[in-house]
C-alpha cells in the first residue's frame, strides 16, 4: 500500500495499535472512501503475531452456515495450517473487513468468539460500530484542506498532489489555490481526492472545479485496483444507500439539500412529508449518523440540539435520488423557507440585543443561505422572500466582514427583480446603498438617492435617518468631514432608538462623536453622552463596542491615555465577540498608536478596514472617525 494513502492518518494508526492490544474487538468505522480497509490492513501487518482476513464485500458469500461458518472456517483453515505447532503461544488476529452487509450476524459472532478463544484479538471494518459493551472504536472522518495552523496545506491537500503527480509522471505543475477548491468541493474524502485525481489526468484544475460544483457522484476511475465499490464515488455511497431502511433513505434524500450544518428542527421541517412523518426524522438523523451518512458536528448533550453535516459524497448521492423522484423542488422550497426562518429568528435576536446569539444562530448555516439566495434569483415567485432575507441578516453583511459577498448577492436580487418587475421595498434599496458606503464605492450617492426615494414613498422617516447615516460614511470615504457631520446631524434627528434593521440612532451619535472629536472635545462629549443614554447602550454588543472606541478616541485626543487603553481594549474585546473586522482594525490601530506613542496615521488601508478588497484610493482621517461601525 503506498505511504500516500496514510496521509494524516498517523494518530489514527497509533491508537489503532494500542487498543489491538487488548482483548477487546476494536472496529473501525467512518463514511464510505475514507481508508477504514486500507488502514485496519496496515495495522494488520504490524500486528505481532498471525492475521486471518476475512473480507465481505467481494469475499465469500455466507452461504448456509451464515457468518458464524464463514468466520469458523477461515479460523479452522489457519489452525491447519499450523498444524506443526509453531504459532503456539502467539497471538492471532482475525480482521473482519467490511462487514456492512452481515453486520447484524457479525455482533454475535463476534462476542462468541472472543470469549471462547482467549489467544484471539479481532479487528473490524464497518460504517458504523457493532454496539459491543467493550468495543472499541477508531473513528475516521475525511482529510484537512489546511494544516492546523492554517499555514500549510493539509493532507487532503497533500493527497491530490501527489496522486495527481504520481499519474502524470510528476510533470504537471500544480496550481495551490485549485487543488484547495478541489479539496473543498470533494470534503476532503481521500477517495474521492484519488479519483478527481485520475479526472485531472487530462483536464485543467479549473475544468475539474467547474464539474465538481456539480457533485462527486461522477467521478471514476475503471481501472482503479481493489474492491470494485472503489471505483466511483457513486458505488461507494450507494453501497451505504442499499443497507439502509426505507425512513432513512427517505431522510438522507431530503436532508441532502443542505449544503452545510443543520439541526434536527431543520431537518424535521425540511423531510416531513410522504412516506415521513415528522415524528420519525429524528431517529432516521440518528440512525443515518450511527452509518456515517451524517457527521455530528456538536453535539453538547441535554437540552441543546445537535447539528449534523452531510459528507460531499452522501450529499451527491441524495440529490441524485431526489432529482430521480422528482422531489428536488419540493424539498428547495422547503429549505428555502427554513432559510427564511432562520435569518428572522437571528435578526429578531440582534434587535434585542443579543448579537453573539444571533451569530450562533446562524452557526454553519450560511451557506444554506447563500444557496437559498441564489435560488431565489433565478425563481421570480421567491424575488420578494429572497430580498426580505437579505434585509434580515443586513448586519451578517455590513458588520461581521461579508460586504463584497452580501452587495454582489444583493445587486443580483435588485437586477432579477427589475427584469421580473417585482416590488422592491426600500429597506433593499436602503441596504443596497448602506453596504456600497461602507465598501467605499463611487454609486453610493446614486444607490442611496433611490432608496430615500422609496422611503418617501413609504412614509418611512427612520429610514431617512439611516440613509442620512450611510452618506455621512460616504462623505467619510472622500475625506469630507464636514459633511459627514451634517449628514450624522440628520441621522440623529430621525435614526429610529430601536430599528428592527441597520443602525440605531446611539451608533450616529458615537459616530458623529468620532468625528467631532478633532475638531472640539466638548462637542464629542457631548454627543457621546446621548450614545450612552440609549437603552441598550449597557448591553448591546454593537451599540457598546462602537461608543466605547468614540470615548478611547475623545480621552485619547485629551491626552487621558490610561482611560484611553481601558475603553479601546474593551472595545476591542467587543468587536472580537462581534466577529467584525472593522472593529478590530480600528480598535488595534489606536491600541498601537497608544502603546508607541505614535500619533493616529491620517490614513487607514479598506482593506485592512474591511478584511477584504475595495475600491476607494484615498481613505483619509475622516473616515477612520466615522468607521468605528465595527
Amino acid at each position: 500500500m503506498k505511504d500516500r494513502l496514510f496521509l494524516g492518518r498517523a494518530q489514527e494508526l497509533r491508537s489503532l495499535k494500542t487498543l489491538l492490544g487488548s482483548r477487546a474487538p476494536v472496529t473501525v468505522v467512518g463514511p464510505a472512501g475514507t481508508g477504514k480497509s486500507a488502514l485496519a490492513a496496515r495495522a494488520a501487518r504490524q500486528f505481532d503475531g498471525e492475521t486471518v482476513l476475512v473480507r465481505w464485500w467481494d469475499g465469500p458469500d455466507p452461504g448456509g452456515g451464515g457468518v458464524r461458518g464463514v468466520v469458523r472456517a477461515a479460523l479452522t483453515a489457519h489452525t491447519a495450517a499450523h498444524a506443526d505447532g509453531a504459532h503456539a503461544g502467539r497471538r492471532v488476529l482475525l480482521l473482519l473487513d467490511d462487514v456492512d452487509p452481515v453486520r447484524e450476524d457479525c455482533i454475535e459472532v463476534v462476542q462468541q468468539v472472543v470469549d471462547e478463544l482467549p489467544w484471539l484479538h479481532v479487528l473490524v471494518t464497518s460504517r458504523q460500530a457493532l454496539g459491543l459493551g467493550d468495543e472499541r472504536v477508531v473513528r475516521l472522518g475525511c482529510l484537512p484542506v489546511r494544516s492546523p495552523d492554517g499555514t500549510a496545506p493539509g493532507p487532503a491537500a497533500e493527497l491530490f498532489s501527489r496522486t495527481l503527480r504520481a499519474r502524470t509522471s510528476g510533470s504537471r505543475a500544480v496550481d495551490t489555490a485549485g487543488v484547495a477548491e478541489v479539496c473543498r468541493r470533494t470534503g476532503g474524502n481521500p477517495l474521492a481526492l484519488e479519483l478527481a485525481a485520475h479526472q485531472a489526468r487530462r483536464r485543467s484544475l479549473e475544468e475539474l472545479n467547474a464539474l465538481l460544483a456539480h457533485g462527486i457522484g461522477w467521478l471514476s476511475d475503471p481501472h482503479r485496483a481493489g474492491p470494485a465499490r472503489h471505483r466511483s464515488m457513486s458505488a461507494a455511497v450507494g453501497a451505504t444507500y442499499q443497507l439502509m431502511g426505507r425512513r432513512e433513505r427517505i431522510a438522507w434524500a431530503r436532508v441532502s439539500v443542505f449544503s452545510g450544518e443543520f439541526d434536527e428542527s431543520g431537518a424535521t421541517f425540511v423531510c416531513q412529508g410522504h412516506g415521513l412523518s415528522a415524528d420519525l426524522v429524528p431517529a432516521a438523523l440518528s440512525r443515518l449518523a450511527t452509518a456515517a451518512v451524517l457527521e455530528t458536528v456538536e453535539d453538547p448533550g441535554g437540552v441543546v440540539p445537535v447539528r449534523y453535516r452531510m459528507p460531499s459524497a452522501a450529499r451527491s448521492v441524495g440529490r441524485t435520488v431526489l432529482r430521480a423522484t422528482e422531489e428536488w423542488q419540493t424539498a428547495v422550497d422547503r429549505h428555502f423557507t427554513w432559510q427564511c426562518t432562520t435569518a428572522d429568528a437571528a435578526c429578531d435576536l440582534w434587535h434585542r440585543g443579543h448579537q453573539t446569539l444571533a451569530l450562533n444562530q446562524l452557526g454553519g448555516s450560511t451557506g444554506d443561505i447563500r444557496a437559498a439566495l441564489v435560488r431565489g434569483t433565478a425563481q421570480p415567485e421567491r424575488l420578494v422572500d429572497a430580498l426580505a432575507l437579505m434585509v434580515d441578516l443586513w448586519f451578517w453583511w455590513g458588520i461581521c466582514g461579508h460586504l463584497t459577498e452580501g452587495f454582489t448577492l444583493l445587486q443580483r436580487l435588485l437586477r432579477a427583480a427589475e427584469r421580473a418587475q417585482a416590488p422592491v421595498p426600500a429597506r433593499a434599496r436602503w441596504l443596497a446603498g448602506w453596504l456600497a458606503a461602507r465598501l467605499g464605492h463611487p454609486e453610493t450617492p446614486l444607490l442611496l438617492g433611490d432608496a430615500a426615494r422609496a422611503a418617501l414613498a413609504e412614509d418611512d422617516l427612520g429610514l431617512l435617518g439611516q440613509i442620512s447615516d450611510a452618506l455621512a460614511l460616504h462623505a467619510a470615504f472622500r475625506g469630507d468631514r464636514d459633511l459627514a457631520i451634517t449628514h450624522l446631524q440628520d441621522a440623529v434627528l430621525f435614526a429610529p432608538q430601536q430599528p428592527l434593521h441597520g443602525p440605531p440612532a446611539a451608533i450616529s451619535w458615537a459616530v458623529l462623536a468620532c468625528n467631532q472629536a478633532r475638531l472640539s472635545t466638548v462637542r464629542a462629549r457631548t454627543s457621546i453622552r446621548k450614545a450612552l443614554s440609549h437603552p441598550a447602550a449597557r448591553d448591546d454588543l454593537w451599540v457598546r463596542c462602537t461608543s466605547s472606541y468614540a470615548q478611547a478616541l475623545i480621552h485619547h485626543l485629551d491626552g487621558n491615555k490610561p482611560k484611553a487603553w481601558r475603553r479601546a481594549h474593551r472595545a476591542l474585546a467587543d468587536a472580537t465577540a462581534l466577529d467584525s473586522p472593522a472593529g478590530i482594525t480600528l480598535a488595534r490601530d489606536l491600541i498601537r498608536a497608544l502603546r508607541t506613542g505614535t500619533p493616529l496615521s491620517p490614513f487607514l488601508e479598506p482593506e485592512a478596514l474591511h478584511g477584504e478588497a475595495h475600491p476607494p484610493s484615498r481613505t483619509s482621517d475622516a473616515l477612520r472617525l466615522h468607521s468605528p461601525h465595527p
